[in-house]
Parts: C-alpha cells; sequence; structure tokens
C-alpha cells in the first residue's frame, strides 16, 4: 500500500503538507510521496529522511497525466542529503526544480540523468561541498542554475559539460579558490555568472574566452590579487564587472582591453595605490566606474581620457590629496562625482570647468579649509553638495552664486561660526539646507533671503542662543525646521509667522526653553512639536489655542508636574510623549477630547495609581507606556474601554497583582511587558482575554511556580521571557496551549527539572535558552523541536548531554553551551547532524582538549568562542574543515604555542582574539599567513616581550589590534606595514618609555 497525503488544493495549485518524517510503504524501506497537481506547482513539506539510501528508495509522484503538462517542484522545509533520482526517472515533465534550504550534501552521478525537460534549477542554501564532472550532462535543456550559498570548494573541469542552452550560472557564496581553465567551456549562451563570495585568488589566462554572450559577470568578495591581459579575453559583449572587495594590487594595463561593450566597472575595496594611464582607455562605452575605498593618492591627468560617456565616477574613501583639472576635463556627461573621505586640501578653481553635467558632488570628510569663488559657477545643473565634515570656517563671498538648480546643501560638520547675509545667493531652488554641529553662535536675519523655496532647514548642535525675528520673513515653502540641542532660551512671538501657512514639524528639543508663547505657536498647519529635554514647568492654557492641527507632542525631560490642561484643545494629536516628568497624577478630563490619540507616552514619571476612567475617553490608543512609575496594582477593567490596544508597557513598576480581570477587553493586544515587577504568583485566568498577545514579557517578576498552565489561552503567543524568576521546574502544563511559541527564555532560574513532554506541543519553538541550574537532559526533550535555531544552555549542565540529544534539531544555527564547569569533554555525536550550524559557543566550560576532527562536520559554521577553557595546546588542523569561520575566539585557553598551519584555511577570518594566554614564545612568523580577511586581532596580557617584523605580513585589512598588557618596551618601525587601514592600535600597560609615531609606516593612518 502506497501511502499519499494531499490537501485541498488552492487557487488551482496543490500543496502537499507532510508532517511525519516515516510515511508508509508498499515495500520495506521504500516511501512514496505523493502529490496531485492542479495547474504547474507541486509542493513538497516536511521530507525528512537521513540516509543517501533511504532516500534513494523513496518515490516521488508529482501526479502526472501523461498529458505531457509540465510541472514545477518546490521541496521545502526538508530534509534530504541527496535529491531523489525518482523525481526525474518517474515524472518525465519537469520542468523546475527548487529545493532552497533542504541539507542536499552531494549531487549523485546520474541525479539528472532522466532530466530531460529541467530548465529551472535551484539549489541555494544547501549543504554541496563539490560538483562533479558531468553532473548535469544529461540536462541539456538548462536554462538557469543557482548553486549560491553553498560549501562548494571544487569544481570539477566539465562539471558543466553539455549545458549549450545554460543563461544564468550561479555559485556565489561558496568556497570555491580554483577554477580549472575549461571549467565554463562551451556555456556559449551564458549572460550572466555570479562567482561572488568565494576563495579565488586567482583567475587562469583565458578562463572566459568561450563566453561571447556574457553580458555580467560578479566576481567581488573574492581574494584577486592582480588581472593579466588575457583575464578576460572573449567577453566582448560583457556589459557590467564587478571586482569589489578583491585584494588587487595591480591591473594589467591591457586587462581591460577586451571589453569594449562595458557600460559598468566596480573595483571598490581593493588595495589599489597606481593606475596605469591605459588602463580604462579602451572602455569608450563605461558609464560608471566605482574606485571607492582602494588606496589611490593620485591620478594621471589623462586616466579618463577615453571615457567620454561616463556619467558616475566614485572616487571615495582613498587617500586623495589633489586633483588637477586635467583629470576631469574629458568628462562632460559626469553626473554623480564622489569625493568624499579623501584628503583634499584645497579645490582647483578650475577642477569642475568641464563637468557642465554634474548633478551631484559629494566632498564630505575631506580637510577644505576654504572654497575659492568661481570654483561651482559651470555647475548649472548640479542637484545636491555635500561640504559635511571640513574644515570651513566660512562660506561667504558668493561661492554658490553660479549654483541656480541646486537643491540639497549640507554643510554640516564644519568650523562656522556665524552666518551672513547674501551667503546663499544664487540658490533659488534649494529646498534642503543642514547646518548642523559647526559652531555657530550668530545668524544675520536675512541670511535666508535668497532661499525662498526653502523646504528643511536644521540648525542642530550649535551654540545659537538667539534667533533673529526677521530670519524667516522672506520664507513662502518651510515645513520643516530643527533648531535642536542649541542654547535658545526664548523665541519672539512672530518669528515664525512668515511660514505660518506652511509650517508643519518643529524641533525645539535641548534647548533652554522654559516657555513658548501663542504667539510663537500661531502655527495652524504645525503636524509635530518637540519640546523635549527644556525647563518647561507647565504648558500654558492658551499655548497650543492657535496651533490646534498639532498631530504629535513631545515633551520629555522637562520638569512637568500635571498632565497640562493646554492639551484639551489638541482633538487631532494621535502621539503624545510625557516621559522623564514629574507627573503624580492621571486626571482623565486631560485628554478627554482626544479621541485621534493612538500613541501615549507616560513613562519614567511618578505615576502611583489607575482608576477604571483613566484611559477610558482614549478608545482609539494602540500603544500605551507606563514603565517606570510607581504603580501597585492595576484594578479590574481599567483598560476595558481600550479595546484597541496593541502594545501595553507596565514594566518597572510594583504590581504585585492579582491580574484576573486587569486586561479584560484588550482583544487585539500583541504585546504585554510585566518585567521588573513583584508579581510572584500567576492566577490561571490572569491572562485569559489575551488570544492575540504575540510578546510577553515576564522578567524579573518573582515567579515561582508556572504549572497549572497559567498561559493557557494565549494561542498566538511567540515570544515569552521568563528571565530573572524562581522557577524550579518546567513540567508538561507550564507552557500548555503555547503551540505558536517561537521564542523561551528561561535565564537566571533555578530550574532542576524538565520533564520530557514540557516541549513536545511546541513544534514552532526556534529558540530556547536556559540556565543556570543543574539539569539532566534527556534524549528525547528535543524530538519534536525540528524548527528550533537558537539553544542556550547557560551553567544548567548536570551530566554529559545524550549522544543523540541534537538528532532531531538539524536547522539549529546557534548552539551556546557556556560556564558549565562539568563539561570536561565533547561528543563528536553532538555535532553530527548540526550541518546548519552557524555560530557554537562553548566558552567557560571544564574542556581540556579539543580532539582532531571535533568540528569537521559543521562546515557551516561562521563563529566559533572557545575561550576560558584551560586546553593549554590544540591540534594543527583543528579548525582544517571550519573554512568559513568568521569570527574565533581562543582567548584565555593557557596556549603556549600555536602550530604552523592552523589558521591557513581560515580565508573569511574577520575577528581572532587570542589574548590571555602565555604565547611570548610561541608566535612563529608565517602563522597568521592566508587570513587575508582578517580585520581585529587581540594579543593583549601574553606577556609578550618582542615581536618579528614581519609576523603581522600581508594583513593588508587590519584595522584593530590590540597589544594591551605585554611586557613590550619598542616595536619595529615596519611592523605593520601592510595593514594600510589599521585604526586602533592599542598598547597600553606595556614596558615603553617612550614611542615616536611618526617614525613608524602605520602613523598616516592612525593619526588620521
Amino acid at each position: 500500500m502506497i501511502a499519499t497525503y494531499f490537501s485541498a488544493a488552492s487557487a488551482g495549485l496543490l500543496v502537499l503538507h507532510l508532517l511525519a518524517a516515516t510515511v508508509s510503504a508498499a515495500l520495506p524501506g521504500q516511501y512514496t510521496f505523493s502529490c496531485n497537481r492542479h495547474g504547474r506547482e507541486c509542493k513538497l513539506w516536511n521530507l525528512y529522511l537521513d540516509t543517501p539510501d533511504e532516500v534513494s528508495e523513496a518515490i516521488i509522484n508529482t501526479g502526472g497525466d501523461g498529458s505531457g503538462s509540465f510541472v514545477e517542484v518546490e521541496i521545502a522545509y526538508s530534509s534530504l542529503p541527496i535529491i531523489p533520482q525518482s523525481l526525474f526517472s518517474d515524472n518525465e515533465n519537469v520542468v523546475s526544480l527548487k529545493m532552497e534550504d533542504c541539507d542536499v550534501e552531494l549531487l549523485e552521478s546520474g541525479t539528472f540523468d532522466d532530466a530531460h525537460e529541467l530548465k529551472y534549477l535551484q539549489l541555494q542554501k544547501n549543504h554541496l561541498t563539490a560538483l562533479q564532472d558531468d553532473a548535469f550532462v544529461r540536462a541539456t535543456k538548462l536554462l538557469r542554475i543557482n548553486l549560491g550559498s553553498n560549501r562548494i570548494v571544487t569544481v570539477g573541469e566539465f562539471a558543466f559539460r553539455g549545458l549549450d542552452n545554460l543563461e544564468t550560472l550561479r555559485l556565489s557564496r561558496n568556497k570555491i579558490a580554483q577554477f580549472a581553465s575549461k571549467t565554463f567551456a562551451g556555456l556559449y549562451q551564458l549572460t550572466e555568472l555570479n562567482l561572488d563570495h568565494n576563495h579565488a585568488e586567482e583567475l587562469p589566462d583565458r578562463l572566459f574566452e568561450e563566453l561571447g554572450q556574457l553580458r555580467e559577470l560578479h566576481l567581488d568578495h573574492n581574494y584577486l590579487s592582480g588581472l593579466s591581459r588575457n583575464t578576460f579575453l572573449g567577453l566582448a559583449g560583457l556589459r557590467k564587472l564587478i571586482l569589489k572587495e578583491n585584494e588587487l594590487t595591480s591591473i594589467d594595463p591591457q586587462a581591460f582591453a577586451p571589453l569594449t561593450s562595458l557600460t559598468e566597472l566596480d573595483l571598490e575595496g581593493n588595495n589599489l595605490k597606481l593606475l596605469s594611464p591605459n588602463t580604462f582607455v579602451p572602455l569608450a562605452h563605461l558609464r560608471e566606474l566605482v574606485l571607492a575605498d582602494n588606496y589611490i593618492e593620485r591620478l594621471d591627468d589623462g586616466i579618463f581620457a577615453g571615457n567620454v560617456n561616463l556619467e558616475i565616477l566614485k572616487l571615495n574613501n582613498n587617500s586623495i590629496e589633489e586633483l588637477q583639472p586635467a583629470v576631469l576635463a574629458s568628462l562632460r556627461n559626469l553626473e554623480d562625482l564622489s569625493l568624499q573621505h579623501n584628503e583634499i586640501r584645497v579645490l582647483d578653481k578650475h577642477l569642475l570647468k568641464s563637468a557642465t553635467s554634474l548633478r551631484v558632488l559629494q566632498l564630505e570628510g575631506n580637510v577644505i579649509q576654504k572654497i575659492i569663488p568661481g570654483t561651482f559657477d559651470t555647475l548649472k545643473r548640479l542637484e545636491m553638495l555635500d561640504l559635511e565634515d571640513n574644515s570651513l570656517s566660512s562660506i561667504d563671498g558668493g561661492i554658490f552664486s553660479g549654483l541656480s538648480s541646486l537643491e540639497k546643501l549640507y554643510i554640516n560638520e564644519n568650523q562656522l561660526e556665524e552666518l551672513k547675509a547674501g551667503t546663499l545667493k544664487g540658490l533659488d531652488r534649494l529646498r534642503k539646507l543642514e547646518l548642523e554641529q559647526n559652531i555657530i553662535r550668530r545668524i544675520d536675519e536675512r541670511f535666508l533671503d535668497d532661499t525662498t523655496q526653502l523646504r528643511t532647514l536644521s540648525l542642530e548642535e550649535n551654540l545659537i542662543d538667539e534667533i533673529p525675528v526677521k530670519l524667516f520673513a522672506n520664507q513662502k515653502s518651510l515645513k520643516e525646521i530643527s533648531l535642536e540641542n542649541n542654547n535658545i532660551q526664548q523665541l519672539p512671538d512672530g518669528v515664525f509667522a512668515a511660514i505660518s501657512t506652511c509650517l508643519e514639524e518643529l524641533y525645539l528639543a535641548d534647548n533652554d526653553l522654559s516657555e513658548l508663547s501663542p504667539g510663537v505657536l500661531d502655527l495652524p498647519r504645525l503636524e509635530l512639536l518637540d519640546i523635549s529635554d527644556n525647563k518647561f514647568r507647565d504648558l500654558p492654557d492658551d499655548m497650543f489655542s492657535k496651533a490646534k492641527q498639532l498631530h504629535e507632542l513631545y515633551a520629555d525631560g522637562n520638569m512637568i508636574d500635571d498632565i497640562p490642561d493646554a492639551l484639551r484643545s489638541l482633538l487631532r494629536l494621535s502621539t503624545l510623549s510625557l516621559t522623564r516628568n514629574r507627573l503624580h497624577d492621571i486626571d482623565p478630563q486631560s485628554w478627554s477630547m482626544m479621541q485621534r490619540l493612538k500613541e501615549l507616552y507616560l513613562s519614567e514619571n511618578f505615576i502611583q495609581a489607575l482608576t477604571p476612567q483613566s484611559f477610558e475617553r482614549l478608545e482609539s490608543l494602540k500603544e500605551l507606556h507606563l514603565d517606570r512609575n510607581h504603580l501597585h496594582s492595576i484594578p479590574q477593567n481599567t483598560f476595558a474601554r481600550n479595546g484597541n490596544l496593541e502594545k501595553l508597557n507596565l514594566s518597572s513598576n510594583h504590581l504585585v497583582g492579582p491580574l484576573v480581570n486587569s486586561f479584560a477587553g484588550l482583544w487585539k493586544l500583541k504585546e504585554l511587558e510585566l518585567a521588573d515587577n513583584p508579581l510572584v504568583d500567576m492566577e490561571a485566568n490572569s491572562f485569559r482575554d489575551l488570544r492575540k498577545v504575540e510578546k510577553l514579557s515576564l522578567e524579573n517578576v518573582s515567579l515561582v511556580d508556572v504549572s497549572g498552565s497559567p498561559f493557557y489561552g494565549m494561542s498566538s503567543l511567540e515570544k515569552l521571557d521568563l528571565d530573572e524568576n524562581r522557577v524550579q521546574r518546567l513540567e508538561g502544563s507550564s507552557l500548555r496551549g503555547l503551540e505558536m511559541l517561537e521564542k523561551l527564555y528561561i535565564n537566571h532560574n533555578p530550574v532542576s527539572r524538565i520533564d520530557a513532554n514540557t516541549f513536545k506541543h511546541l513544534g514552532n519553538l526556534k529558540t530556547i535558552s536556559i540556565g543556570p541550574g543543574a539539569i539532566d537532559f534527556t534524549e528525547d526533550l528535543l524530538q519534536n523541536n525540528q524548527r528550533l535555531k537558537e539553544l542556550y544552555l547557560f551553567n544548567c549542565v548536570a551530566s554529559p548531554l545524550p549522544a543523540r540529544f541534537f538528532h532531531f534539531n538539524k536547522k539549529l544555527q546557534t548552539l551556546a553551551i557556556v560556564n558549565n564547569s562539568k563539561l570536561g569533554g565533547l561528543n563528536k555525536q553532538w555535532f553530527k547532524d548540526l550541518s546548519n550550524l552557524q555560530r557554537l559557543v562553548l566558552t567557560r566550560n571544564g574542556l581540556t582538549q579539543f580532539e582532531k576532527g571535533i568540528f569537521d562536520s559543521l562546515d557551516g559554521l561562521d563563529e566559533l568562542y572557545l575561550s576560558g577553557n584551560p586546553v593549554g595546546e590544540l591540534d594543527r588542523d583543528v579548525f582544517a574543515k571550519v573554512v568559513g569561520l568568521e569570527v574565533l575566539d581562543l582567548s584565555n585557553m593557557k596556549l603556549r604555542t600555536l602550530p604552523m598551519g592552523i589558521f591557513d584555511n581560515l580565508y573569511d577570518l574577520e575577528n581572532l582574539d587570542l589574548g590571555e594566554n602565555q604565547l611570548a614564545g610561541g608566535l612563529t612568523n608565517g602563522v597568521f599567513r592566508n587570513l587575508y580577511s582578517l580585520k581585529t586581532l587581540s594579543l593583549d596580557n601574553n606577556q609578550l616581550k618582542t615581536l618579528d617584523t614581519v609576523l603581522f605580513d600581508d594583513l593588508k585589512n587590519l584595522r584593530t589590534i590590540d597589544l594591551s598588557g605585554n611586557e613590550l618596551s619598542s616595536l619595529d618601525p615596519q611592523l605593520f606595514h601592510d595593514s594600510l587601514d589599521l585604526e586602533l592600535l592599542d598598547l597600553s600597560s606595556n614596558k615603553f618609555t617612550s614611542f615616536d609615531l611618526q617614525q613608524t609606516t602605520f602613523a598616516k593612518t592612525l593619526i588620521e
């Protein structure tokens, strides 16, 4: 008998749900999975088979009727080590297969022998490690293949043989270090090739020679160090070439010569210092060139002479000190020029003379002290100019007079002290002006007279103490003004009179205001007002009499004692915030007319009591924040009239309950915060009305007992936080009724027992965090939690975990077993089924060794934390198979030596912590080789006395190194000569008597 599972067809398409991993079979060991096909789609869900043999025996029936119609198959929420051959051998019309995130480990020989109609293949996010020769040779109709985000290390030279019709091939985010010279031979119709995020260090000459139809080539995020003149032979039709985030230090002057059709070239994030004058000459059709984030100091005058069609040029984040006018002379079509974050001190007056089409000019993050009048005169089309973070002390002299199309001007973070009349002459179309974080003290009342179209003005974080009454007299369209964080004590009546009919948002926070008269707020169209962090003690009754359109009012951080009567006139208010004031009582009449109020923030006050009338008029309220007050109880039916409330925060009060009927009527509530209240006990009916609550926080509420189904009825709950309580036992009834629960936190409870059936009905659980305690975990505790992604066990493992404890948790991505002193060893069987694991934390346990191969099955691991274990030494190959590691913490492990080659395969490693060890004599030259991606290295507290000059060679991406707490008395000036991005060097607590930074090769980058 063949077992077949069906669901009702929806919109003519059948979706098959298989809820069990075992299915009845007609023959011993044989499984049959079937679906009726309505339309073209067939979805197979929850297929769990452990071994290739089990999959080989499986029969897939897509419901074909022999009519010749095609089938699109998707296998999801499943775990299969191989693709069932039956899928194609028993179903001849499969045109598309999608198996994303299904744990596929191997493409067996012959898998696609019967895939004669297959056109689209998606196998991304699986565990493939290799592609064999002729893997797809019989699937000759394939048009698109996506093998991205696997773990592919090797690709057979003829893996793609026979795919004459292939148009798209994606091999992104794998571990491929080498490509054979004929890898892509014969793919004559290929138009898009993605090889990004791999480990390629070099490309064979003529690798792409037969790809004459290729239009896009993605090679970014590899480790390419150079490009030869033969690298791109054959790519005459290529339009887009992405080479960013490699290690390119040199480019052959003829490397791009074959790319005569190229329109987009991205070289961002490489190690380029010098470029040959002929590098880009052949690229006559180039429209976008990105050279950002390199080390370019100068550009040859004629380097862009052949790129007359260039529209976008990005040179930001380099080391350019000066640009000659000849560099840009031929770029008459240039529209977007990025020069931000260089070292430009002076702009040549004629630099931009030929760039008459320029629309965007970014100059922020340089050291420009002065702009010569006339510099921008030819930029009649410029729409955005960014001068932020320079050293400008003046913007006078009509420097903007030629910018008749400018709409956005940013001059934040400079050294401007005064804003004079006439400064903005010529900016007739200016819409947005930002002058934040200067040292402006004085503003001429006619400063804005030339910008009548201004919409947004920001003068935040200056030293302004007075706003001229006529400053806005000539404005007609100003909608938003920010004067936050200044020293303003008073605003004159009528200061906004000229813009009273257009001003919509006014930000006055962080000043010294104690009052605002109705004459100041004569703003009938004002929608948002922020007066937070001033010195208001009260808001006069008539304060908003002429600003009745307010939708949002923020008055946080003042000294208001009572809810102001002035609020009663704000009938349109939707958001009111009075946090961090001195409120003691709530007068329901204060907002009796605010029937549109949706958000009310009363946090951090001194409110002691609520009544059933406190919020009864606020029937539209969706968010109410009463946290950090002095509430002792919630009377019954307090929120009975607030049926639209979705979020309620009552944390950090003195609530002791009971809570029965406290939340009556909150049918739509989604989030309830009760943390940091001494509730002690939870009655069975406390949450009976909260069927739609998705998040419940009961952190630190002195709970002792959660038996008796206290959460029953909360059928929508997704997150439950029980941290910092006194719960000792979890049993089946503790979490009864929470079938939708995804995240469960029980940290800092003295849990000593978890019954085997506690999580049995929680099939949606994705996160569990437990500890401390002394728990004996049973083998089947997590058997039904196959969707679990995060598991944290903090100081709670009383005895060794069973060998198959994680067997059913194949989707686990984060596992933390921390601070368990009784954990003296690791069992290889624990990790056998965790091929999806991305983050493993084993810190502060009692581990004394990591045996060879212990991490080999975790080839998808990104982060590994082993600190605080007294290991003493590590095997050379302990990390050999975890080649995707980005973070490795080996601190405080009593390490004396590091075996040569221990890090050789860790190309992607960005953060390495070796602090608090004993490596004074254990750092051998070459131990850090191949760490091309390393950005942060910690060697603190290792008793280091000397460092060899070549120890850190090739660490070109190093940005931070911690050498504190050692015994160093000197450093070789050449020590970090390859680390051109070094930003932070910590030498504190060493034995230096003197240190001359200027004599080192890394002085320049550190000073900057």
